[in-house]
């Protein structure tokens, strides 16, 4: 049996026609945005054209292929410039969550584009951005803009932005007219770049997102415990050993309707000759309960001959959030079976540590920015422990990016 299982929509949503306008509204901005932009000046355009193919693998059996392809505009002075990218997501995918459900391998392919235009005429500047992505049983699209101000010749320069973007997920083969569920979401973002000196900068920002609708995932199941066996349901516990123990039937994963998240970031960046440092730091906070730190470092050398490397080291710690639980408990209650109304199963709610390490290497054919050939490599290995997780305790990835570009 499957006890409280989310329950999508039935039928169409009523305020669909109002988002759908808000939509169109915003993409025909964006469009008359980068016309107006296109058409400032008569100088002649620089082009780019980028490619890249990235691939992910972890210890859960999950793989990833992402090739892409990108062309941005400019003018020489820089006034304005635009961007259209688009990639292709493979995902294969065995986890134990799959393996969890008995259900089998699956391969699924994500198609993504997305356009944005930079207009800075003067010492002010805006910035309009769209982007769409399909799935089989996942639709999203996101609108936003910025705007800014660069003050004090040039040394500071504030910062607002807005955003909207709405996920529509389902079922494979079912229409979303039959079954979905929404979660729309808006973002605002104040920020400033302070330039501390010739050779240094630093970035501030704060941004709050306020999300409204369902976010569970419709194939998402969580065993069931009593309430005697669930204190004893060690971390990191195997499938067969969590059958063993569960109870028969399980429950959908349900979430509150409403999230806040709340972050406070920064960035410091130093440059001395051909080497460059920079140091970020993000502190984060929701009403779910997640509370998290998220450290980055990347320090570039240049080491000659049109070559540039560099070492990079991630830090992310958080604590999990206030309705998880590891061994979700059911008791019969007057002949039915209680059960915690929010409850998840997604790891990533939980308390974790991830570290990451890694580093790139960079070739330019010419010294002369914006110009000539680019070729770049990355590898990075993360290492993700769960504190208070079924399945499994830890997580290693791996992600190797290979991407070239030319400016024309």
């Amino acid at each position: 049996m499957q006890l409280g299982a989310a329950a999508g929509k039935q039928f169409p949503d009523p305020v669909g026609s109002r988002r759908s306008a808000m939509r169109r509204l915003w993409l025909g901005a964006l469009g008359a945005g980068v016309l107006v932009a296109s058409s400032a000046g008569g100088e002649p355009l620089k082009y780019t054209l980028g490619g890249e193919v990235a691939g992910y693998a972890d210890t859960d059996n999950v793989y990833v292929l992402t090739p892409s392809l990108s062309l941005g505009a400019s003018q020489p002075t820089g006034a304005w410039k635009a961007n259209a990218s688009y990639l292709v997501d493979i995902v294969t995918a065995a986890s134990v969550d799959i393996v969890s459900t008995a259900s089998p391998r699956w391969t699924e392919v994500r198609n993504a584009g997305a356009l944005n235009v930079d207009y800075q005429p003067q010492n002010f500047g805006v910035n309009l951005g769209g982007s769409v992505s399909r799935e089989p049983d996942y639709l999203s699209w996101y609108v936003g803009g910025s705007f800014r101000v660069e003050m004090y010749d040039k040394r500071f320069t504030p910062l607002l932005g807005y955003s909207y973007s709405q996920d529509t997920a389902g079922r494979k083969d079912t229409p979303f007219s039959v079954y979905s569920l929404e979660l729309e979401r808006n973002t605002i973002q104040v920020g400033a770049e302070i330039v501390l000196n010739p050779s240094s900068r630093l970035t501030l920002s704060t941004e709050a997102v306020l999300e409204d609708g369902r976010q569970e995932k419709p194939y998402r199941y969580l065993p069931l415990f009593s309430a005697e066996i669930a204190p004893t349901v060690p971390r990191g516990a195997s499938v067969d050993l969590v059958n063993s123990l569960r109870l028969s039937g399980e429950m959908g994963e349900r979430l509150p309707d409403t999230r806040r998240r709340y972050s406070v970031s920064g960035e410091f960046a130093t440059r001395d000759g051909d080497h460059t440092l920079r140091v970020s730091e993000r502190l984060y906070g929701d009403t779910w309960g997640v509370l998290a730190t998220t450290t980055d470092a990347i320090y570039v050398l240049g080491i000659g001959g049109g070559f540039r490397a560099w070492p990079h080291l991630r830090l992310h710690l958080q604590d999990g959030a206030s309705f998880w639980q590891r061994a979700y408990v059911a008791e019969p209650a007057s002949g039915q079976i209680s059960y915690p109304s929010l409850r998840t199963g997604d790891r990533e709610l939980s308390p974790l540590l991830t570290a990451t390490a890694g580093g790139g290497i960079e070739y330019a054919t010419s010294t002369i920015p914006n110009t000539g050939w680019r070729f770049t490599g990355l590898v990075d290995v993360g290492r993700t422990s769960y504190f208070d997780a079924l399945y499994i305790d830890s997580r290693t990835s791996f992600l190797v990016s290979l991407m070239a570009g030319h400016t024309l």
